[in-house]
């Protein structure tokens, strides 16, 4: 509710202002809302984000700087920190980081998991091929962990095999071929399943691209088809045996050495024969940092990468003859540092480990454990 709350008394309180006008409550129209907080989460971490880089990408404006950092104290005071200081490694991280920001610090190459909004540039060809391991083996009940007497567990491998292509400068068209094991495992025994996954095709348009010295910012519209390729009939399954179509929307401020990401996106699961699957809402944002050269003699140069991305979820529920699963859907939201070693302008290496910050399922359903992405991207010409 406060995110809506919050989003709605933005800017400068003109929207209660508006409904006090109308005869309107602010109050009801949140009730209202509510069942979409999370985009409005998201949108307004998207203008926060915008504030943060045009407050401080201007000379000068000191006043500006000193309210921006004094209005975000308590946020990160009484909201943020207790919940670092119970992730001491990914506090760590993040003081490292900070420590290293007053030497402007900035990433070049393109988040691990987080999409990217700069294209390959024209007639660019590529091939990217990374390899995932998700687990899921803790059962939770209305969000709150319990002892599984069946002790399930899956652990499911990806190596997706992703070919994007510029037709222009400001579009990019591709594919994601996915093979695919998934493992599941009970008191009951053992399966698994092997084989092609749901194939995806997708397109990329550049909106807005902001050039300067050293720095650039880009708006990207995206969106997305996922056929049902992968077999529904296996034990497990390897695909939904649907139709899903996604629109969203990638941004992203790369500077000297510093990389800042995020991406907004949502799909239209479609149904399968009797089963329908719930629509999916997926927020992502990155911070990257060029560990090394700090300053480049020669170009191109050996570059490391440090990333954390957050990776979000919000799954609807799912529904049978239209009656909806009560063990299904949910919010899941990962933290994923990893690191990334570009040694030529044509090859790229990267590693990154997943684990869960916080989830709220419905009913009872196996949570997302730990994962880890690792895999290579190779530019073509």
């Amino acid at each position: 509710m406060a995110a809506v709350l919050g989003f709605l008394s933005r800017p400068c309180c003109s929207i209660p202002f508006l409904l006090s006008l109308a005869g309107l409550g602010s109050s009801s129209l949140v009730q209202v809302l509510q069942p979409y907080r999370y985009l409005f989460l998201a949108s307004g971490l998207i203008f926060f984000a915008a504030s943060a880089y045009y407050t401080f990408r201007v000379r000068g404006a000191l006043v500006n700087k000193i309210f921006f950092v004094a209005s975000f104290l308590p946020s990160a005071v009484f909201i943020f920190l207790p919940y670092l200081m119970r992730q001491p490694f990914v506090f760590a991280l993040l003081v490292a980081m900070a420590i290293r920001m007053p030497e402007f610090l900035f990433a070049q190459g393109p988040p691990i998991i987080t999409d990217t909004p700069i294209l390959l540039g024209l007639e660019g060809k590529a091939v990217m091929v990374r390899s995932i391991f998700l687990s899921k083996s803790q059962l939770y009940q209305d969000g709150k962990k319990i002892s599984d007497s069946l002790d399930r567990s899956i652990l499911a491998t990806a190596v997706p095999v992703v070919v994007p292509y510029n037709v222009t400068t400001d579009l990019l068209v591709g594919a994601v071929l996915p093979l695919l094991n998934v493992r599941s495992r009970s008191t009951a025994g053992r399966v698994t399943s092997t084989g092609l996954g749901d194939i995806s095709i997708f397109a990329k348009h550049v909106f807005v691209q902001i050039d300067d010295l050293q720095e650039t910012f880009r708006i990207i519209g995206k969106a997305g088809l996922k056929l049902p390729t992968g077999s529904k009939n296996l034990i497990p399954p390897l695909g939904t045996g649907s139709w899903d179509a996604s629109i969203g929307t990638v941004a992203g401020w790369i500077g000297k050495r510093l990389g800042l990401y995020g991406d907004v996106s949502y799909t239209f699961n479609g149904s399968s024969e009797a089963y329908s699957y719930g629509n999916t809402f997926t927020y992502n944002a990155a911070v990257g940092i060029r560990l090394s050269p700090a300053v480049y003699e020669a170009y191109p140069s050996t570059q490391w990468n440090l990333y954390l991305e957050a990776l979000g979820k919000y799954v609807g529920k799912d529904a049978v003859n239209d009656v909806d699963n009560e063990n299904s859907g949910g919010h899941t939201l990962m933290l994923a540092p990893g690191l990334q070693w570009i040694p030529s302008r044509v090859l790229l290496a990267e590693v990154a480990v997943q684990f869960p910050a916080f989830q709220s399922l419905n009913g009872t359903q196996l949570g997302t454990g730990f994962g880890l992405v690792a895999g290579i991207r190779l530019l073509l010409y």
